[in-house]
């Protein structure tokens, strides 16, 4: 599967948010340093109590939710983890639905595995509201959170 250009832009500005450029582990994107910075405790343009993106303190995941028109694109990306990820999306009505989404290899930086799904195209259309997004990878007992951060994004 080929890596759009979108996406790459997508896998640069992820990899800036966890702090990756400039230290090497990034080349494909590194052209200038970056200082790390925590993920923003709210996103203003997605949800009012849940944020839009996290990075795991060593850049080891990165996950995030962007609006982009009239939909939401549910991204992740790990250099520590294969197989299938399962992300749960809440509507406003309090309905969960589970979608599992396999990581692939990028193209573009060797070990790092990613994917990008849209969220109308996954999940059932629950009208406006505040949806929330939470992330599970398989364990050795089940299914377990990637993260304690609920991500959330809303629909107007």
């Amino acid at each position: 599967m080929r890596t759009s250009p979108r996406t790459l832009r997508s896998m640069a500005a992820l990899a800036l948010a966890a702090g990756l450029l400039g230290t090497g582990i990034a080349p494909a994107f590194a052209a200038t340093p970056a200082t790390p910075k925590p993920a923003p405790a709210v996103a203003a343009a997605h949800s009012a109590h849940y944020p839009s993106e996290w990075s795991s303190p060593n850049g080891d995941w990165v996950i995030s939710t962007k609006h982009a028109g009239n939909d939401t694109t549910i991204d992740m990306g790990t250099w520590s983890h294969r197989g299938t990820i399962r992300v749960f999306v809440t509507d406003p009505t309090g309905k969960r639905t589970s979608h599992d989404f396999r990581l692939q290899e990028s193209h573009s930086m060797a070990g790092w595995y990613q994917f990008s799904g849209s969220w109308r195209a996954h999940y059932p259309d629950a009208g406006p509201g505040q949806y929330k997004v939470v992330f599970t990878m398989k364990a050795s007992h089940g299914w377990e959170n990637i993260c304690d951060t609920t991500l959330g994004f809303v629909v107007r």
